[in-house]
C-alpha cells in the first residue's frame, strides 16, 4: 500500500540521517557506515520512485516524473552552499536534511493507512461499475 511505501521510504531516510550522524560523531572506520548509507539510499529511492505511479494521474505521469526528478535534485545542489568546510558540521547538516525527509515522508503515511488509490477507486464504484461522481457546491 501507499502508506507502507511512505513508511519504508521514511525508514530509509532515517537510516541515512542516523548513519551520517554516526560518521560525524564517532571515530570508527567508515566502511560499515558506507554500507548502511547505501542500504538506506536504496530503500528510500526505490520506495519513492515506485510510489510515483500510485499518486500521479496516468495522463500526467511523464510530467509528474519530471517535476519529481527536479525536486529530488534541487536540495542536493543547494546544500553544498551551506557547508562550512568542517566535516562534523557538514555531516550533521546532511543528517538534519535526512531527518526532515524522514518526517515529511512518515507524516502523510498516517492519512493513507491500509489503503491505496486502487482500493479507493474500487470503493467509489457503485454496483453497476460506473464511477460515482460527487459534486461539491461552494
Amino acid at each position: 500500500s501507499l502508506a507502507a511505501q511512505l513508511r519504508a521510504a521514511a525508514c530509509g531516510s532515517l537510516l541515512i540521517a542516523l548513519t551520517l550522524l554516526s560518521l560525524a560523531r564517532t571515530p570508527w572506520a567508515p566502511w560499515p557506515a558506507v554500507i548502511t548509507l547505501g542500504f538506506g539510499y536504496a530503500v528510500g529511492q526505490n520506495m519513492l520512485w515506485t510510489m510515483l505511479p500510485a499518486v500521479a494521474p496516468s495522463e500526467m505521469l511523464v510530467l509528474c516524473t519530471g517535476i519529481f526528478a527536479g525536486g529530488v535534485n534541487i536540495l542536493p545542489s543547494i546544500l553544498p552552499f551551506a557547508f562550512t568546510g568542517d566535516g562534523t558540521a557538514d555531516l550533521t547538516l546532511l543528517a538534519g536534511a535526512g531527518l526532515v525527509s524522514a518526517v515529511c515522508l512518515a507524516l502523510p503515511s498516517f492519512g493513507f493507512v491500509g489503503r491505496d488509490r486502487s482500493q479507493k477507486a474500487r470503493d467509489s464504484r457503485d454496483s453497476s461499475g460506473t464511477l460515482l461522481r460527487s459534486v461539491r457546491e461552494s
